[in-house]
């Protein structure tokens, strides 16, 4: 957050034949603590500042860090419980950019395709982050950066958005596709180009003064091989209602399921792909209580399946 207002786990793992998401923690779920303050992206597992001080938002942080309550705005996670937010531009401060970043699962294979995606959320507060942008975007590279090694802002991506993104109640998907031209290893999500290159036409808002800021939440990054598997959007839209609720989680015993449509089928599988847990069957009614009893310590891959498709999510089983 800009100053004055002051081993790695497979968030998705390859189960039972299912292409991969090659994100770690796409969803930003998984923390190795709770945030107390802006600026501890660096809490959400695998994640870490590329540039400046990005943030990190989770239901079990501090006040004004807990969505939808966060500090930046009034926003649901699009999934989850957790989500990032990074500035992506602030007049006079010349070319401020936050940018986060994580190394992917395993490196990109030259010749390869792959598709990507990640949800953003324009905060939209009156009189301090009333500045909207475009040009948002990714970028591969074959090293990692840091807050004191930050991603050169030189005007390359390889995809960026070139609509200004001003939709403060609906996350929105960016996505697309490329051939891979190197055995990249990371991946880097935020605003590539300089000052000089953003145009006016690439900003709404911009006002006279120079104390707003363009800030935005992001949520569920994807890259895969398979276009279904890095397109794919979760029924668990807050924004429309589709709501999909697991609790608590972490469990110990009971995991309770909770959404608008009814399920044909669940499954739990490990880390490694192993079916652990089945239910085989139409359930009478869209809430249903799923005995985790016999899991030990540790997290997991729930899949869930509706007559019209499935959703896969990561719970945790957590016993004292």
């Amino acid at each position: 957050m800009k100053k004055q207002l002051l081993y790695i786990v497979f968030l998705f793992s390859a189960v039972c034949g299912y292409a991969q998401n090659l994100v770690p923690n796409g969803g930003f779920e998984i923390q190795s603590s709770c945030p107390t303050t802006l600026d501890q992206l660096n809490l959400a597992t695998g994640w870490s500042s590329y540039s400046e001080t990005p943030d990190y938002f989770h239901t079990c942080g501090a006040t004004g860090l807990t969505p939808p309550d966060a500090f930046a705005a009034y926003q649901f996670p699009y999934n989850g419980n957790a989500y990032a937010g990074f500035l992506t531009m602030v007049p006079g401060d010349t070319n401020y950019r936050e940018i986060i970043g994580t190394q992917l699962t395993s490196p990109l294979q030259i010749g390869t395709t792959y598709y990507f995606s990640f949800f953003v959320n324009f905060t939209g507060v009156p009189n301090w982050t009333s500045l909207a942008t475009n040009k948002i975007g990714l970028r591969f590279s074959t090293a990692s950066y840091s807050y004191t090694n930050p991603t050169p802002i030189n005007n390359f991506a390889h995809y960026y958005c070139t609509t200004i993104l001003n939709d403060s109640v609906n996350w929105v998907q960016l996505k697309g596709s490329f051939i891979a031209d190197s055995i990249y290893q990371y991946i880097a999500i935020g605003n590539f180009f300089d000052d000089a290159n953003m145009l006016p036409s690439d900003t709404l808002g911009m006002p006279s003064c120079n104390n707003w800021q363009a800030y935005y939440f992001i949520d569920d990054v994807a890259v895969s091989t398979d276009s279904s598997v890095a397109f794919a959007t979760n029924i668990e839209k807050h924004n429309t209602g589709k709501n999909l609720l697991l609790y608590p989680n972490p469990s110990s015993n009971l995991l309770h399921i909770s959404c608008n449509d009814i399920l044909k089928q669940i499954e739990v599988f490990d880390m490694v792909g192993n079916l652990r847990l089945k239910s085989s069957y139409t359930f009478k009614t869209p809430e249903y209580t799923l005995d985790v009893s016999s899991l030990n310590n540790g997290i997991y891959v729930l899949k869930m399946s509706y007559q019209n498709g499935t959703v896969q999510k990561q719970i945790i089983i957590s016993k004292q």
